[in-house]
């Protein structure tokens, strides 16, 4: 089980790297403030993809939180 767990973790701790970025782009891209973001989409596709990543982190990092914090319970039982 351990085995899974772990690459579960990793999977969700790539997963994080993929979101954040994307999120960061895309708020950028509502808020219009550069040029080159906003020449790309409107504002409004960008909020349209923000809010739909907004979900999908929250899941990701609980995932990803909640097994990291098992692992380490299980090694403050073990000293």
């Amino acid at each position: 089980m351990n085995k899974y767990l772990i690459k579960v973790n990793r999977l969700t701790g790539w997963l994080l790297l993929f979101i954040i970025p994307v999120l960061l782009f895309t708020g950028y891209g509502i808020t219009g403030e550069y040029e080159f973001i906003s020449r790309l989409a409107t504002a409004e596709n960008y909020l349209y993809i923000h809010n739909i990543f907004v979900y999908v982190l929250i899941v990701v990092f609980a995932v990803h939180a909640a097994i990291n914090i098992y692992f380490v319970i299980r090694r403050w039982r073990k000293r």
